[in-house]
């Protein structure tokens, strides 16, 4: 069974700050959580009803804590409102920007329709830019009435 602390995490994480903080995502569903076990991404915990154990035990890494629930348990640790037989709290992977891209010597960020360049200081933009107009059409506005 879980402790009210685990609870009380598990319930937490229903709020983006606090997966954000803790660097993690909730997983449910039978489907989902099975895809996940085998992609090779660390697993902190894993909550499930007693049959999907029985069905998963021999596929599931010893490293991870494996909690057995009960159905009552699972919908009040849930974000669902008719929850699955298994939830899972995943470690989001870190992405890391390759060398090549941080070595380049100039850069775009696309901004709604604006296309907006910086260059090292050693080499000329282009006409266009060094003038300070946009090759692009300026930023649409969407209007709506009040309700």
């Amino acid at each position: 069974m879980l402790s009210s602390a685990q609870v009380k995490y598990l319930q937490s994480l229903r709020m983006k700050k606090f997966r954000d903080q803790h660097g993690v995502f909730v997983a449910e569903g039978d489907k989902i959580v099975s895809e996940l076990l085998q992609s090779g991404l660390r697993t902190e915990m894993l909550c499930a009803l007693p049959e999907w154990l029985e069905r998963w035990q021999e596929r599931i890494p010893g490293d991870i804590t494996c909690v057995e629930v009960n159905k009552t348990m699972l919908e009040r640790i849930s974000t669902s409102k008719s929850p699955n037989l298994v939830l899972a709290v995943i470690a989001k992977p870190s992405l890391q920007v390759p060398d090549t891209l941080t070595r380049m010597s100039s850069s775009f960020c696309l901004t709604g329709y604006r296309i907006q360049a910086t260059w090292e200081a050693s080499y000329a933009p282009p006409i266009g830019l060094a003038s300070g107009r946009s090759f692009a059409p300026r930023e649409r506005r969407i209007y709506t009435t009040p309700k």
